[in-house]
Parts: C-alpha cells; structure tokens; sequence
C-alpha cells in the first residue's frame, strides 16, 4: 500500500480539523450514553476512531513545530487516558459485561460471592470455554470476549508503559507493573461486586501483553514506535 499524499501546507488547519472532528464524535457518543445506546462494539469504535484522529492532530502539530517530541508525546498521554477510560468501563460498570450487581449476589456473604464468582484453578476458565466451544455448546462471540478479548485487554500496555516509564523497558519491570495493574482490576470487581476474580483473567490479561511487549522490543516493533514518535507524511513535492 503506497503512502498517501497529503498536502501539509496548513498543518494548524488539519489539527484542528482532527481535533474538531474528536469533540463532535465524543459529544455524539455521550449523547447515545444518555439515551441507553452503550453498546461495547460502539464505545471500542469510538475510542479507537478518537485515538486516530487526536493521533494525526498531534502529528500535524507536530511537523508544524519543527518536530518538538513533546507534541507527540502529550499525544500519546492523550491516548493512553482514552484507553485507560475504556478499561475501566469495560472492568467495572458496562452492564453488557454483567458489571451491575444483581440483588442475587448483592445480598451475599464476601465467601459466599467469592465461592460463587471467583476460580483459583490456572487455566480451569480457559479449558471449559474452550471445550464447550468446540463442542458446539458456547458461541464464540462469547468466547471472543472472554477468551480473546482478556487476552488483547491489556496488551497495549507494552506500547504505552514503557514510552512513559524508562524502568518499565525492562521487561521483568513491566511485567511487575502489568501484573498489579491487572490485580487490582480483578480485586476492585470482587469487592465491588461486578466481576469475577479469575487467575485466568491474569494469566490471558498478562500472557497478551507479554506477547506485544516482545513484539514491540523486536527490530520491527522499535521501527514502529520510533515513527510513532516522529510522524512523517510525504507531500507531493516529495513524490
């Protein structure tokens, strides 16, 4: 795929175009909110689609100062927030995930909803959705989110932690940090009530963003994040 030409001679134009264009799209998405439209396929379209567009509005900022690394790296900032929101809201209050205590568990002893919601047993989780979706008992958009989706939730960790936090390239460091993020998630849905404390959430929540992290410390992967850092378009002049 050729790279596309774009005219960069009004780059403050063309960040606030993206800039605009985010606003209009954030005030579109808490209004569908407001009216009962939260469907999680939704929130993830619009998260990703506002992440693209502060994204480009960085970089045009970013050509237009001359390459001030700054720039980018508010962007990111910027970025990594949206994601942290969406985490959040996926973890402890989406009703699609069933996030909202039911007066059947509401009323129950901490043993009691720990006995009835919570598994101990490394990759007990895993075996049975697995199983039961190759046997044709479980739909695999069910499986997609408790399977594949815990094991993408936080893989875009390896990408933001270690541009913000220079201890965390390392990746025993990393994985440190990762893994009491991913604790206290699962420790604020069992107190809450609005989940389950899962060692296979870990274990898929820790394993996805081991596999990014490698990925991302490969050639490849330093290549991405360095362009990540410093946008570059090719004009017309440039062709």
């Amino acid at each position: 795929m050729g790279t596309r030409m774009i005219n960069l001679s009004d780059n403050k134009t063309r960040a606030a175009l993206c800039f605009g264009a985010t606003l209009v799209l954030v005030i579109a998405t808490v209004a569908l909110r407001l009216f009962g439209v939260d469907f999680p396929v939704l929130q993830l379209a619009a998260a990703l689609t506002a992440s693209v567009l502060i994204y480009f509005g960085g970089a045009f900022l970013y050509l237009e100062k001359s390459g001030d690394g700054k720039i980018m790296r508010r962007t990111l900032i910027v970025i990594f927030a949206i994601y942290l929101v969406l985490l959040i809201n996926f973890t402890i209050f989406n009703g699609h995930f069933g996030r909202v205590p039911t007066e059947e568990i509401s009323n129950v002893s901490f043993s009691e909803y720990f006995e009835k919601r919570g598994n101990l047993v490394p990759f007990r989780m895993i075996w049975r959705q697995t199983k039961a979706l190759f046997m044709g008992v479980y739909r695999f958009r069910f499986y997609a989110v408790n399977v594949l989706g815990n094991l993408a939730a936080l893989a875009p960790c390896a990408l933001f932690l270690p541009l913000f936090f220079k201890k965390c390239r390392k990746f025993p460091v990393f994985f440190l940090v990762t893994s009491a993020m991913i604790i206290a998630v699962e420790a604020l849905q069992l107190v809450t009530r609005v989940g389950s404390f899962d060692v296979d959430d870990y274990i898929l929540n820790i394993a996805g963003a081991s596999i990014a992290f490698a990925l991302l410390s490969t050639e490849k992967g330093r290549c991405f994040k360095e362009r990540l850092m410093k946008p570059k378009f090719k004009t017309k002049d440039e062709q």
